[in-house]
Order: structure tokens, then sequence, then C-alpha cells
């Protein structure tokens, strides 16, 4: 004789909830319910009207898992009704208790969820979630700075004027400018994502923009205004967008040729090569005019359907010569023309030495550390990008982002090392120890990650190197002051510190701000040496 359950005598309507409910996709409600009934079901199976072992318990999960595959796979209109659980373990019938069956069930389903989510969860979802590497292009993955977004969109509005993005190495700014980059070009989706869309233009913005990467090849302004020009592999060239560009790029490559002393290489063509070795000390009026001509030919072409041009370079701090370049605004400015720069700084004067030529056309954003409720943001973002199917218990949201300082990369770092090891693990949840345990990896010096490569290159083999850098990055200042330091170096053993400062600024971690005051060249690394061990 078949149990009561198959035959249909007890009511399965607790059953049929479970059932809808997974289908429905209720995961959360069915954790919640089914979580505590499962140790007692993995003890002694199931109640039944005899004692029921082990083997017969497992032998109706395995039916009970069996069924919630059939339902799910039926139609909606079919499902609930037509679920009966038969059970019989070989010997003797038995009926199963439906309150019983129900909780199993539930717990059937919160498992099959769970290795369902995780099965279907691809690695590089978990990559896409973080960006410790590179500036963030999706506007559905960046994170916070609301103000300063808005900032940029009030620049944009402005006519002509000059737009700066400073801040310290390592706090997002390349991130922010190019979501203004977006933005200026139409994309809406971040003002909206941030409750900004109402700061835009009824029309929206339809810049054309330049988004030009300084690198060690941009040596000095004529090089920089020919990465402008000709292009890169990432811009076409300004010649482009005009409708006599060919006859004009020969014009101004002769002009190049005289002020440079290279020979230019062909528009659209990359400018990174072995030719850019030479540079002039100054920017000729000549080069000037030629420049602005160009930019008329633009204007012309293009004002009545675009909002304007923006030319928004980043990284501009790494160019050695900036002389000319406020006077260069000051004069190729206009209603359609608007510049930008980015890169590490607190103030213009420091990037722009004639910034009294642009001083009150500027409109400057300023980036400071992020807000400890920002980076938690970062790491729940990327829950939602990989589906929930591993998320981060607070502890460790909160943990990641104390630890972070207030530099993003940290968190990006952090949460997706700690997301990868759960994935590897077929866990569901970041927890506090998996966070410590990533930490304990990183100060030990076993990360693998730029800044590991760079301390053994500050380092070397140098003990008075290692105790000077620990000294210069437990400084809570941004800019250092070495007499203190300096006197705490010959207490712990160095007999020179001044030398050992001369080769840590020869290597390029420490800068010299004025007399007696320095600062480390990405402040990033400062924190990544004041957390690192000691090398053995």
């Amino acid at each position: 004789m078949l149990p009561a359950v198959a035959r249909g005598a007890v009511p399965v309507a607790g059953l049929r909830w479970w059932v809808l409910a997974v289908a429905a996709g209720w995961q959360a409600s069915v954790r919640a319910v089914a979580a505590p009934w499962g140790a007692p079901f993995a003890r002694r199976g199931l109640g039944a009207r005899r004692p029921v072992g082990h083997s017969a318990g497992r032998r109706f999960g395995r039916h009970a898992q069996q069924c919630v595959q059939r339902t799910a796979a039926m139609p909606p209109a079919n499902r609930g009704a037509n679920c009966k659980i038969s059970c019989y373990n070989g010997n003797s019938g038995f009926a199963v208790n439906a309150a019983a069956a129900n909780a199993h069930v539930g717990r059937l389903i919160w498992k099959e969820s769970l290795i369902m989510e995780l099965r279907e969860l691809s690695i590089d979802r978990i990559h896409r979630a973080f960006s410790p590497a590179k500036e963030i292009q999706n506007p559905e993955l960046f994170v916070g700075r609301k103000e300063e977004i808005r900032k940029g969109m009030a620049a944009l509005m402005t006519k002509g004027g000059f737009l700066a993005i400073l801040g310290l190495r390592g706090v997002g700014k390349s991130s922010i400018a190019y979501q203004i980059k977006l933005i200026a070009e139409g994309n809406d989706r971040l003002p909206k994502l941030l409750d900004l869309a109402r700061f835009l233009p009824r029309k929206r913005f339809n810049y054309i923009v330049h988004y030009i990467r300084c690198d060690n090849f941009v040596r000095d302004i004529p090089t920089l205004l020919k990465r402008i020009l000709f292009g890169d592999e990432n811009n076409p060239s300004l010649f482009s967008l005009t409708k006599a560009g060919e006859r004009q790029a020969l014009e101004f490559k002769k002009v190049l040729e005289a002020q440079i002393g290279g020979n230019i290489i062909a528009a659209q063509a990359s400018v990174k090569g072995s030719e850019e070795i030479r540079y002039a000390p100054y920017i000729s009026d000549d080069l000037i005019g030629q420049f602005r001509q160009v930019l008329g030919m633009v204007t012309k072409d293009n004002w009545q359907k675009r909002s304007g041009l923006l030319i928004l370079i980043d990284e501009f701090d790494i160019v050695e010569n900036k002389r000319g370049f406020g006077s260069l605004i000051k004069a190729c400015s206009s209603d359609f023309v608007k510049f930008g720069i980015v890169g590490v700084g607190t103030s213009i004067s420091e990037l722009i030495s004639d910034h009294d030529s642009v001083g009150r056309q500027a409109n400057i954003i300023h980036v400071p550390l992020m807000p400890e409720h920002e980076l938690v943001h970062i790491l729940k973002r990327a829950e939602h990008i990989v589906g929930r199917a591993i998320t981060f218990d607070e502890a460790a949201q909160l943990e990641i982002a104390r630890r972070s300082e207030g530099f993003p990369y940290f968190t990006h770092l952090m949460g997706k090392e700690t997301m990868l090891l759960a994935f590897h693990r077929r866990n569901s949840l970041v927890t506090l120890a998996d966070v410590q345990a990533l930490f304990t990896t990183i100060v030990q010096g076993n990360l693998p990650t730029i800044y590991e490569d760079l301390y053994h290159r500050a380092v070397g083999n140098s003990t008075q190197k290692e105790i000077l850098l620990k000294i210069l990055a437990d400084e809570l200042q941004d800019e250092i002051y070495t007499k203190p330091a300096y006197a705490l170096a010959r207490e712990l053993g160095i007999k020179n510190p001044t030398q050992a400062m001369r080769d840590l600024e020869r290597d390029g971690i420490i800068i010299r701000v004025r007399d007696r005051y320095y600062r480390f060249s990405d402040p990033v690394f400062k924190v990544y040496a004041r957390l690192r061990n000691w090398k053995e």
C-alpha cells in the first residue's frame, strides 16, 4: 500500500507553496523559513508513523528533489496540484508527515537554488565587478562621487572655460574624468543613477571629446599638441573633423617639424615611438597660431550640430615641461572649444606654472579620499553584478572599507580577491575571516600586485632604505617634514638617512615638494608600505 501522501490523503498545500515560491524566485523567503529545519532531518531522516532510518530519509530526499525539478519544468497552470511525492523504502510503505515533508522540500529548494546560483556564476563576472588597475568606464559600475560629477556637468554648461580635476593618486580621478567624457558625449545613464538628470540640458550634451592620456612620450606642450592633432590608438586625428583636413595636416607638420626637430608621423597613426626623443623648451607664437587655425576650422564645420569640442588631458602631471600651457588655453579657448586636465595635485598652480592666464576661467574639481560608506557601496554594487550569488557580510564590508583608508584601489583589490576565494571554495558568503586571511597574505607580500613589485624595487637589499621607507610611510600627513624622520632614522641605526632619501627620490618613490618637505609620488603605495611586513 502506498503512503498516504502519495494517495493525496495528506494535504499538500504547504508543499505547493514551496514549489510556487521557487517558481516565482522568492529565494529570500525560502531561505528564511527553511534554514532552521536543516539539522534535524540530517540527523534522523523524516518523521513517520514508524521509525525511519537515515537511508530512508535520504531516499525521500532524492524523491523530493526530483519532484521539485519536475514541478519547475511544468507549465505554471499545472504546478502545485500535480505535485505528489511517492516514497517507498523497498520493503514496506510508510506515510510521511506533511509538515516534515514541506520543511524538507524547502531545505532542498534552498540548497538547490544556492548551488544553481554558484554554478551559473561565471568567473569573468567577478572580474568585471571590480577594476583595481583601470578607470571605471561602465556607468553601471561607477559608485559615489555625486558632487564631483555634478560639478563636472556644471563645467560642461559653461561656455569656454577650463576644467581641472585634481587630487591624490589613486582616489579615482581618471574614473570621474571618463564619466564626464561620456556625459559630454550625450550618455545620461550615470546622471540618472545618481539622481542628477535634472542638471542636464534639455537636449542633452553633444560634445566632440578628445580624451588624451599622457605618457612618457609626451614631454612638453609641442609633443602634447602633436598627440592631440594627429591622434593615437584611442582618438582620431583632429584634422579628421575638418573638411580640409589633409591639406591642413601637411601644413601643420612643417611647423611641428621646425619646432620639435623630429619627423612627424602621418595622421591617424600612433604617436608612441622612438621618434619622440627631442623636445623644445617653449611653445612658439607660430605654433599657437597654427593650432588656433585648426580649432577654428573644426568649430566652423561642427558648431551647428555639436555642443562643443572638449579636449580632456589625463595624467597631465606626467608632462615634464608644461611651460606655455596656460597661455595656450587662454589663446585657444572659445565658446565652442573647452580644455580640461586631470592630474595629481592639490592646486592648479602645481600643474600649470602660468596659471594666472586661466585662473578666472577654471572650474576646479577637487577629488578627496573616498568616504567609507561609498567604499562599502562598491562592494554592494559588485554583489549586484554577480547576481548576489556571492555576498559580503556586514563585518567583511566594514573591514575592507576601513583597511582601504579612502583609496578605492584597495577596496577593488580586496573585494575582488575575497570574492574569487569564495568562488573557488563554492561559498556564497565572504566573511570577516576571509578578509583577515587575505590581509595577512597582502602584508606578507604573497599577493602579486604592482605595489609588491614597487616595494622590492624601492628597498632592494638595503635594510637602511627599508627602515627609512617605513618611517616615512608611518607619517599621516601627505607632506613629510624630514627633520623628525631623520632623527628617528638615526636612532634606529641609519648613519646617513639623507643618502637613503636621495636614493628613494632617484627611484621616483619620494618627491621633493620644497626644502625639507617630501611626499610619496603614489599615496596608495604609502599605505601599502605601511602595511607591508618587513622583508626577511
